[in-house]
């Protein structure tokens, strides 16, 4: 079948000849030319000047493995296959649709104990998110039977960290606008039973009205329903905003309210007066309030040595575009080897995954070597369905 996340606009079926098991990325079969018109192919660690990455086709054959080619690439994986219920799974549980996935592994191993491995490592895991440790106890004592060897141990969140055990930490990069509605979307479904939401925002460029009334639609939605929630790194948000703000034109209202909204959470209460005042005489309308117990986070950005390095993937990528891996991207141009640490990783849509592997695979060509070190197994599989295993190295989270 043909994912339709690429723009594809139809289902087909790739058939392809029998192959030995590969691992690789190998430049496509240029059509044949007369002798006397041969021309010279550009070297397989170069992309053409015209290349498009984002025209990759994700298509899996009828053998079970996944092709993602167009003119130029073709990347083939044979080699290893995922059970049914696991890869149903992965999927689920990257796009948000935590509670069918906790369902479909539960029921994989309750009609075969000694299920694979990697499907009770994603059960145990998805547990572990959802904060259900009366069920993942209960799940560890028919693993040591099936197995007759010790589960996993429940990991206890860091009380001293005063976050929720459960707490989606949502990262948005590039320009927040009408393309960001997958992401925003995705962050509500996943708030639907969180206890509380965090959305970094230190890696936005910029954000226009349509993507300013995505955001505050989806806050408004969370005070409604009294679910708190986090602006992470808000200094930068405010910093991007403040340049857009023009006092007496009427434009960007959204905008406005996302300023007023950070400025909250920052405790900046000057700042939000003469911001709500400006406002009210720039729309004519009333302002938000000013609420005590909305401020939830300090005046200071976290310090440089806090914040994640460059070779980190963390909490929840959503719909995230290629700047959501500049740091990689970065490293990828100053070394021939990347250790990628996914230990705060936990969970990436389907999307994002694509948009990484359009990116592993320029990389191979340019001769990157890259592993992705301490990954949960619900990561795992998301890459094990898109052939991604099949690249790079793939080292699966010490803690299973």
């Amino acid at each position: 079948m043909a994912f339709p996340f690429f723009g594809k606009k139809e289902t087909r079926v790739v058939a392809k000849p029998p192959v030995t098991p590969v691992a690789r990325a190998v430049p496509a079969a240029e059509p044949q030319t007369p002798p006397a018109a041969t021309a010279e192919a550009p070297p397989p660690s170069e992309f053409p000047d015209d290349y498009d990455l984002a025209s990759l086709d994700f298509t899996t054959s009828g053998e079970g493995g996944l092709i993602v080619g167009n003119a130029h690439l073709q990347l083939t994986e044979t080699s290893r296959s995922l059970d049914p219920a696991a890869e149903q799974a992965a999927m689920g549980f990257a796009n948000g649709h935590d509670a069918d996935a906790l369902k479909v592994l539960q029921a994989a191993v309750r009609a075969d104990p000694k299920a694979p491995e990697l499907l009770w490592r994603m059960l145990f895991d998805l547990c572990q998110f959802l904060g259900q440790r009366e069920a993942f106890e209960s799940h560890g004592v028919d693993y040591a039977v099936a197995f007759e060897k010790s589960p996993p141990s429940w990991n206890s969140p860091d009380a001293a960290s005063g976050v929720q055990a459960n707490a989606p930490l949502i990262s948005l990069s590039g320009v927040l606008s009408q393309a960001s509605a997958a992401s925003i979307e995705q962050l509500r479904r996943l708030s639907e039973r969180a206890r509380e939401m965090r959305i970094d925002v230190n890696r936005l460029k910029d954000a226009d009205a349509a993507g300013g009334a995505l955001l505050v639609d989806a806050i408004a939605d969370f005070k409604r329903r009294k679910l708190p929630f986090f602006l992470v790194n808000a200094p930068v948000l405010v910093g991007l905003l403040e340049k857009k703000i023009q006092p007496g034109q009427p434009q960007q209202e959204s905008l406005w309210l996302l300023l007023l909204e950070a400025y909250q959470q920052l405790g900046r209460h000057d700042a939000f007066e003469d911001l709500a005042l400006n406002y009210a005489v720039t729309f004519e309308k009333s302002p938000p309030a000013w609420e005590d117990k909305a401020v939830v986070t300090r005046e200071a950005a976290p310090p440089a040595s806090a914040r994640p390095p460059a070779n980190a993937l963390c909490g929840d990528v959503l719909g995230a575009s290629a700047d959501a891996f500049a740091g990689l991207t970065a490293l990828a141009a100053e070394s021939d080897t990347i250790d990628v640490d996914c230990s705060a990783l936990r969970r990436m849509d389907f999307v994002s995954a694509g948009t990484l592997l359009n990116l592993i695979v320029k990389w191979q060509t340019s001769g990157k070597q890259l592993r992705f070190t301490d990954l949960n197994a619900l990561v795992e599989g998301l890459f094990i369905v898109l052939g991604i295993d099949q690249i790079v190295t793939l080292q699966r989270s010490k803690k299973a």
